[in-house]
């Protein structure tokens, strides 16, 4: 079964904490809203060919893990899923932009009370995944400060004088 846009697989029905404070919960299965630009992947979708060494090519579907039959389709899977990552990154990094535009006070931009609690919902998200949580919680310590410095250097780039 190849995943179809726009819809969260379903591996159980509960819900879940959301991540991040003032985050509506996150029920598994429930449709979700995404929107791709043209030239991005929809997993599950033909896919435009665009060359190269280990590219799509247009008869190239991406499919679910249990789906996959050899490391080609496992590979195009990480592939496209890793795509997916840094998409949400952007916008993760988009929000560390807007925090620094809207934050007046330089010294509130690293917040240990906040940083400890990103992780630990991440942690524990992750543990009830069944994923190797505490090397996420490490993973998310480093994406954590790696917003916090970016914050920073866009809270004094936004406020430069020169």
């Amino acid at each position: 079964m190849a995943i179809q846009p726009g819809i969260a697989p379903s591996m159980r029905t509960s819900t879940r904490l959301p991540l991040h404070r003032g985050a509506e919960p996150i029920r598994e299965g429930a449709p979700i809203a995404i929107s791709y630009a043209p030239s991005s992947l929809n997993i599950g979708a033909r896919q435009a060919p665009v060359g190269g060494a280990g590219r799509s090519t247009m008869n190239d579907t991406i499919k679910l893990p249990e789906d996959c039959t050899d490391m080609r389709e496992v590979r195009r899977g990480v592939d496209a899923t890793d795509r997916e990552l840094m998409k949400l990154l952007e916008r993760r990094f988009g929000y560390m932009r807007a925090a620094a535009r809207i934050k007046t006070d330089r010294n509130v931009v690293r917040d240990e009370a906040r940083k400890q609690e990103v992780i630990e919902n991440a942690r524990a998200d992750a543990e009830d995944r069944r994923l190797p949580f505490e090397r996420i919680a490490s993973i998310w310590d480093a994406l954590v400060e790696t917003s916090i410095d970016y914050e920073l250097d866009t809270w004094d780039r936004l406020r430069r004088t020169d």
